[in-house]
């Protein structure tokens, strides 16, 4: 059976609308199922061809024999806060049951079509999936969305503490706004974390997309303590 199907046939773990929780593992599938029915690409072809080839992102989900020498892996990083217990706990364990034991950040990890968090980037390949959303929907000549699908997208749906992972989240469709957690720098700002310091978010207002994809996992709570000083950088320069 795959993970999809097991998925599917799952019964909720508690009453639907009672708890809401970081679907961290889940959605990329939900996600690639809804895709493969409707389009007939497996999610990873279809972010390649529909996504980051368009907008010229070095963007890739399964990485192969041509491309995995250019994978640097993680180097873990005993300073941070979520990658040492605050993702990975008694509450959470069972949701990370479709991920290859012990091969997190490592190159035999980014081989694997893993939708929730597999893909392997730079920060400007990230900044430039985020650039459409920053500019009204189109970007590099390619439009993906309008206004009212970002409008859509940004709109929060829950904020309060995670019922399984604990920590503040405050969530849009599929997206994360700003908090002090996954910090984004300023209000109306939407984005997308990655346990270790991994951040793209878009901000609107100003045109500005932006990506940090750290090989070594960053210090301190969140995001951590780096990608914290590049936004605050980023903003005092406006």
């Amino acid at each position: 059976m795959t993970f999809t199907a097991k998925i599917a046939a799952q019964a909720p773990n508690w009453p639907v609308c009672t708890d809401e929780t970081y679907h961290s593992v889940t959605i990329g599938y939900i996600t690639g199922e809804i895709v493969r029915r409707i389009d007939g690409r497996p999610i990873q072809q279809f972010i390649a061809e529909e996504l980051a080839a368009p907008l010229d992102a070095d963007f890739i989900l399964g990485v192969d024999d041509n491309n995995i020498d250019r994978v640097v892996e993680h180097i873990p990083n005993p300073d941070n806060e979520l990658m040492n217990g605050g993702l990975i706990n008694e509450d959470t364990i069972r949701m990370f049951a479709p991920l290859p034991a012990g091969q997190t950040g490592t190159r035999d990890m980014a081989r694997y079509v893993f939708p929730s968090g597999g893909g392997v980037a730079n920060g400007l390949a990230l900044a430039k999936l985020f650039a459409p959303f920053a500019n009204g929907g189109t970007y590099n000549g390619v439009t993906l969305f309008t206004p009212e699908v970002i409008a859509a997208a940004s709109e929060q749906q829950w904020h309060h503490a995670d019922f399984k992972f604990g920590n503040d989240f405050r969530v849009a469709l599929g997206l994360l706004l700003n908090i002090d957690f996954n910090y984004w720098g300023r209000e109306g700002n939407v984005g997308t974390a990655g346990a270790g310091g991994f951040a793209a978010f878009a901000d609107p207002a100003n045109g500005i997309s932006y990506g940090y994809t750290p090989n070594r996992h960053g210090s301190g709570a969140g995001l951590g303590d780096q990608h914290r000083a590049l936004v605050d950088s980023l903003y005092a320069c406006l």
